[in-house]
């Protein structure tokens, strides 16, 4: 499969998952259930494996992993060539991984018609983080 074409099923993949939780009537929506599908739908956005992805819940570092894999895929860089990717910032004073974590936010609240605060956003560190301010939006039982 070409690289478009896994990227625009991953992208599909991640909307269906995020329909689904959107779906859910906030009585059902339990942690455990929210946080599987949202952590699924993160690893299908930033076209990780979620295999990968099991030792961690930390959205940094699901982003670094999504740039490392998709520069491994694109040009087979050395470690230290990807980690100073990583590490760069732009004109802004702001990392790759941040603007990948902030996209990544924005669209989840952009296909669950939610919004967060900025203060609630900022702290935002996990996925476990992530769902429960997600089932808050969405209505679910604290």
């Amino acid at each position: 499969m070409d690289a478009a074409a896994r990227i625009m099923e991953s992208g599909a993949r991640a909307a269906e998952l995020l329909q689904k939780l959107r779906n859910t009537p906030p009585e059902r929506l339990e942690p455990e259930n929210t946080h599987r599908l949202l952590k699924e739908a993160v690893c299908c956005r930033l076209m990780t494996d979620p295999a990968d992805a099991e030792d961690t819940d930390d959205l940094r570092n699901l982003a670094v992993l999504s740039i490392r894999r998709q520069d491994e895929r694109k040009r087979g860089l050395a470690d230290s060539v990807i980690r100073n990717q990583i590490e760069k910032y732009d004109c802004h004073q702001t990392s790759l991984v941040a603007q990948k974590k902030v996209l990544l936010m924005m669209y989840v609240e952009k296909m669950l018609g939610i919004s967060l605060e900025d203060e609630e956003a900022a702290g935002i560190v996990t996925v476990r983080d992530f769902s429960e301010a997600v089932r808050r939006k969405l209505g679910g039982k604290s």
